[in-house]
């Protein structure tokens, strides 16, 4: 954009009559940011026995921020030591985003949620995982994360 392109948008924009008034002979200086879309999701990943499942692997076109999660795992009397995860990948770790145990030798049905105040960044082009951490079992895991992307356009 040429400077006059740069002063008539301006003039538009305020709605300088330049009859009346003359818009500065300083040079208009304009900042360029590109546009910022956030695009909401909500991804559910099964996890049985003692697999691991990936939820999702995030984009690389944006900002992956994780703002909730959830876990459910429903279970028989023969599974033993177990523990239920979400992980995810932050600034090149792996990190236990949520944790669900539960009784050994016990069947349960049980649940787990949260809502986070401040979102959670996930590097981009990594997997979001639900684990069931277990000797032997009869387990099925459910997680749910959701949040948002931060696209740029």
């Amino acid at each position: 954009m040429v400077n006059s392109q740069l002063q008539k948008e301006i003039s538009d924009a305020f709605k300088i009559d330049e009859r009346i008034e003359k818009i500065p002979s300083a040079i208009p200086v304009c900042e360029v940011n590109p546009k910022v879309v956030k695009n909401g999701f909500a991804y559910v990943g099964t996890a049985t026995n003692a697999t691991s499942s990936i939820i999702v692997t995030t984009p690389t076109t944006g900002v992956f921020y994780i703002t909730g999660l959830a876990l459910t795992i429903i279970k028989d009397a023969t599974a033993t030591s177990t523990v239920t995860n979400i992980s995810g990948i932050i600034d090149g770790q792996t990190k236990i985003l949520i944790s669900l145990p539960s009784i050994t030798l016990t069947a349960q049905s049980i649940s787990i949620s949260i809502s986070l105040i401040h979102p959670i960044k996930i590097d981009s082009g990594t997997n979001i995982s639900v684990l069931n951490g277990t000797n032997v079992a009869n387990i099925t895991a459910k997680a749910c994360i959701y949040g948002f992307l931060d696209e740029i356009i």
